[in-house]
C-alpha cells in the first residue's frame, strides 16, 4: 500500500471512528517483515478494531498522527509467536488506551503521545534506540546506552525519555462540517509540551487557527504551476491532491512576508519532481511557514537541492517541515541526481518526521538501481533548528551536515552507503575521505539518540566514526550516540564498518567522493 493515506475529517480524532476486525490496518509483508513498508499514513481518527489490537507494521515514512487507539497498538505483528522485523519509525500526538507493543522494531520515536504501558520483543533482543519525547506514561530511561558496538548481532536497546518537547508544532489538518464545508486547521506552537495536543479541552481551541476553504487553493497535478505560485504569492494556502507533479520550476511558498503561517499540504503522498534542474520547493522568509505531507523526488536534470528553506525565522512563530520525505532513485530507470535533498538555511525551523533516502533497493531489488547521485540527505545552516525523527540514508558523502548554531536533534536514524566501492556506485574513496553519518560543524549542538548504521557489501569501507563534531566540548551534549555494524561478514575481520561512536575533526564543508 505505498502512497496510501487515511485521513479523518473531524475536528477531533474521536469524530471519525474505524471499526471492523482490524480497523485501519498496516499489515506486515508476506515474509513477516516490515522493512519495506514505507510511504503510508493514518491521521486524525479513532481506531477501534474488534480484535482489540491496532496493527501498524511499518518502517520509515509511515507516520501515525493525531489518532486515538481504543485497545492495544502494535508496531509490527506476530506470525504465530514470531515477531515481524522492522526499521521504523515515528508516531506523534497519539493516545493508546491499551498498551504499546514495539514488537521487534529496531528503533522508534514516540513524540507527545499518551500510552498505558509499553513492551518490546526481548527473546532474543535486536533493537537499539527507543526515544519517548513529551509522552505521558513513557517508561523510565534505561540508564544504559545500547551495546550495539559490542554486540551487533543481538543488541539491547537504549530507552530514552525526554519529559517535554521543546518546540511542538503539529501538522495542519482538514475538517468538514455538517453542512459540507471544509476548514484547514493550523495548530499553534506549544513550548515545552507534554502529552497529546488535543487532550486539554480548555485550551484546544486556542491552539488552532481555523481557516475556511475560501482562503485555500486546492491543486491537482493538472494545475499549472504558475497558477499554484500565483495563489501562494497572493497569500492563499495550497493543498496538493494525490498525484505526481512534474515541476518546471519550484513551488514557492513564504515569499509574501505579509502572510504568516502559510501552508503547503500534500495529500496521498503528493510527489514533486523537478524536471528542469531546480528545487521542487523553495521557502521564503515569511514567518511560520508549514510544508507537510509531500514526497520530493530527484529528476534527471541535476538539482542543487530538492527543498530549500531560505533565511529568516522567529522563535515565537517557528516554521515546520512535517512528514516531508525525499528520495534520489527508487522508481527511476534513468540517471537522477541532487546535491542535497533538504537544505535548511532558515532559523527556528522544526523538522518533524523527515526522511532523506538515496535508494539502495529499487524496482528490481537491492543493488539494482539506476545511477543516482546525491552528496547529502540534509544540510542545516540555520540557527535554532530542531528535529524530531530525522532519517537520512545511503548518500555518497556525509548523510547529515549541521552547520547552524544551537540546533538540537532528538532521534536520528541513518544508514551509510551500503554499496560504497561497488563500481556502479561511484564512491571509490568511501571511508578514507572522512565520511560520516552525522557531521556537526557548529560549536553548540545537542543530540539525543543519534544512531549511525552500516551494512557494507564491499571490503575497505572503514569509517572512523559515525558522528563527527568540530567542537570537542559539544560531545557532552550528545546523549547516547551510537553506531551499529549490520553485516556479519565483517564482524570478525573488521574489513568494513564503523570504528567508533564520535570523533573530533575540523569543520569540513565538502568531501572527495
Amino acid at each position: 500500500g505505498y502512497y496510501t493515506q487515511v485521513l479523518g475529517l473531524g475536528i477531533w480524532p474521536s469524530d471519525v471512528r474505524f471499526t471492523g476486525y482490524h480497523g485501519v490496518f498496516g499489515p506486515s509483508e508476506e515474509d513477516n517483515n516490515n522493512l519495506n513498508t514505507f510511504w503510508k499514513a493514518a491521521e486524525n481518527l479513532a481506531n477501534q478494531p474488534t480484535s482489540g489490537r491496532s496493527i501498524w507494521s511499518v518502517s520509515q515514512a509511515a507516520p501515525l498522527r493525531r489518532v486515538k487507539v481504543i485497545g492495544d497498538l502494535l508496531l509490527g505483528s506476530y506470525k504465530s509467536t514470531v515477531p515481524s522485523k522492522g526499521s521504523g519509525g515515528f508516531i506523534a500526538d497519539v493516545q493508546v488506551e491499551g498498551s504499546l507493543d514495539l514488537v521487534r522494531q529496531q528503533q522508534w520515536l514516540i513524540r507527545n503521545c499518551k500510552v498505558n504501558g509499553t513492551r518490546y520483543f526481548q527473546s532474543t533482543p535486536r533493537a537499539v534506540n527507543f526515544v519517548y519525547l513529551g509522552t505521558t506514561g513513557s517508561p523510565r530511561t534505561s540508564g544504559n546506552c545500547t551495546d550495539s558496538s559490542r554486540n551487533p548481532g543481538s543488541p539491547k536497546p537504549q530507552v530514552m525519555q525526554e519529559p517535554t518537547t521543546p518546540v511542538q508544532v503539529e501538522k495542519p489538518y482538514i475538517s468538514i462540517s455538517a453542512d459540507g464545508k471544509y476548514d484547514l486547521h493550523i495548530p499553534q506552537p506549544i513550548f515545552d509540551g507534554h502529552g497529546i495536543s488535543w487532550d486539554t479541552t480548555a485550551q484546544r481551541h486556542q491552539r488552532n487557527q481555523r481557516v475556511s476553504f475560501g482562503q485555500v487553493f486546492v491543486a491537482s497535478n493538472a494545475t499549472k504551476l504558475a497558477l499554484i505560485n500565483a495563489k501562494l504569492a497572493a497569500g492563499k494556502h495550497v493543498i496538493l491532491t494525490p498525484g505526481i507533479y512534474h515541476l518546471s520550476a519550484p513551488i514557492r511558498i513564504g515569499w509574501n512576508e505579509t502572510v504568516q503561517q502559510q501552508v503547503l499540504l500534500g495529500l496521498g503522498m503528493a510527489t514533486l519532481i523537478p524536471i528542469a534542474g531546480t528545487a521542487a520547493v523553495e521557502i521564503g522568509p515569511a514567518l511560520g511557514v508549514r510544508v507537510a505531507g509531500v514526497l520530493l523526488q530527484a529528476g534527471q536534470k541535476h538539482s542543487k537541492n530538492l527543498l530549500w528553506w531560505s533565511n529568516g525565522g522567529d522563535p515565537k512563530n517557528p516554521g515546520l517541515l512535517s512528514d516531508v520525505f525525499a528520495r534520489v532513485g527508487g522508481p527511476d530507470t534513468s540517471m537522477v541526481s541532487a546535491e542535497v535533498m533538504i537544505a535548511v538555511s532558515g532559523s527556528h525551523v522544526v523538522m518533524d518526521n523527515v526522511w532523506a533516502w538515496r535508494a539502495d533497493c529499487c524496482q528490481n531489488g537491492c543493488g539494482t538501481c539506476a545511477v543516482r547521485y546525491c552528496d547529502h540527505g540534509v544540510v542545516v545552516d540555520g540557527d535554532h533548528v530542531t528535529s524530531y525523527g530525522l532519517f537520512s540514508e545511503h548518500c555518497q558523502k556525509d548523510l547529515l551536515v549541521w552547520n547552524g548554531e544551537h540546533g538540537q536533534s532528538i532521534f536520528f536514524q541513518s544508514e551509510m552507503d551500503s554499496f560504497a566501492r561497488e563500481p556502479w556506485d561511484h564512491t571509490p574513496n568511501y571511508g578514507e575521505n572522512g565520511v560520516s553519518g552525522y557531521r556537526v560543524n557548529a560549536q553548540h549542538h545537542r543530540g539525543v539518540g543519534i544512531g549511525v548504521y552500516a551494512y557494507f557489501t564491499q571490503p575497505g569501507n572503514v569509517v572512523a566514526a559515525g558522528v563527527v563534531v568540530a567542537n570537542a566540548s559539544s560531545i557532552k551534549d550528545l546523549e547516547c550516540p551510537f553506531y551499529w555494524n549490520l553485516n556479519p561478514a565483517w564482524f570478525d575481520t573488521g574489513e568494513s564498518g564503523i570504528r567508533s561512536d564520535v570523533r573530533v575533526a575540523a569543520p569540513v564543508m565538502t568531501l572527495d567522493a
